[in-house]
């Protein structure tokens, strides 16, 4: 949507006339609470409505449609599930869909493709700043993506750097058929190696230059196999967490550091940074450690 900074209160404040003309009104405590976001996804519009405004999600939905024609299917968003991190999503728009269990679309992001079904696999375009820095720090050598999904890291590596090999492990079963058809629609077949199964079980060890943990649930109880995938010659381990704002970072440091102790690692700490907000009082961040065995 053009100008989404302005949010959907000054679009329909703006629009007022022109929506009141197709029948779509908005009392002034309705707009009270109309100040959520949304995110595009080709021509498929997720949004999370707040409770206040159930009642007014076909309207918001017609809102949504009529100030942008690109936009043909509403999703709200009724939040995410379970280890395997499955969202669920009901269709508000259009009323009659016909297929209610599987939207799969090919979404294009930093000229990479990335197929999936929109209502079974979590996306999050929050990341593409963090997808694209991955890009311009991981050149040479080998990568292992412990939680790779659809390929959300290893696909904009293995198309935009110089790779020479990524190990991409995934556990659910649904996203890794699609980091299989994603690795082959982006002709990476000679750099990706997809891994079907637990990181717990299928991690490799001593063999990375880079290990990825793009994983925010529990991120703690993988860190050993992060830290035993890379070389002992040294490597750089990207770890994903959530964080309480008031914590970030020194907590989650203290923790890599004395994990580090634990598998006699020197630690370096060479970057971190807040990815995006998770919740009012939690934020998404990501610490990028250089570790190397003690006794090399």
């Amino acid at each position: 949507m053009k100008n989404k900074k302005k949010g959907l209160i000054k679009y329909i404040l703006e629009n007022k006339e022109y929506l009141e003309n197709n029948n779509i009104i908005f009392s002034e405590e309705d707009i009270k609470f109309l100040s959520f976001g949304w995110k595009n996804i080709g021509n498929i519009c997720i949004i999370k409505i707040p409770y206040n405004l159930l009642n007014k999600k076909i309207t918001i939905a017609k809102t949504l449609i009529l100030l942008n024609s690109s936009i043909s299917i509403i999703l709200e968003n009724k939040g995410i599930y379970g280890a395997l991190r499955i969202p669920k999503y009901e269709i508000i728009y259009p009323l009659k869909y016909i297929n209610k269990k599987k939207l799969e679309i090919i979404h294009k992001e930093n000229n990479c493709y990335f197929k999936f079904d929109v209502l079974n696999i979590m996306f999050s375009k929050g990341n593409l700043y963090e997808k694209i820095r991955m890009t311009k720090i991981v050149k040479n050598g080998i990568v292992v993506d412990m939680f790779a999904g659809i390929g959300y890291f290893s696909i904009p590596i293995a198309v935009h750097s110089s790779p020479e090999r990524i190990y991409s492990i995934e556990l659910n079963k649904l996203s890794f058929n699609y980091l299989c058809e994603n690795i082959k629609l982006n002709k990476v077949e000679n750099i990706i190696i997809p891994i079907f199964g637990d990181c717990r079980e299928k991690t490799p060890f001593n063999i990375a230059d880079y290990v990825i943990m793009g994983y925010i649930k529990n991120t703690l109880s993988y860190l050993k196999y992060g830290i035993l995938s890379l070389k002992k010659t040294g490597g750089i381990l990207f770890y994903h967490d959530i964080s309480f704002i008031g914590d970030y970072p020194n907590k989650q440091i203290d923790i890599l550091k004395k994990e580090a102790e634990i598998y006699n690692k020197n630690i370096i700490i060479k970057n971190y940074r807040i990815i995006k907000k998770y919740s009012p009082k939690m934020v998404h961040i990501v610490i990028d450690i250089y570790l190397k065995d003690k006794y090399i």
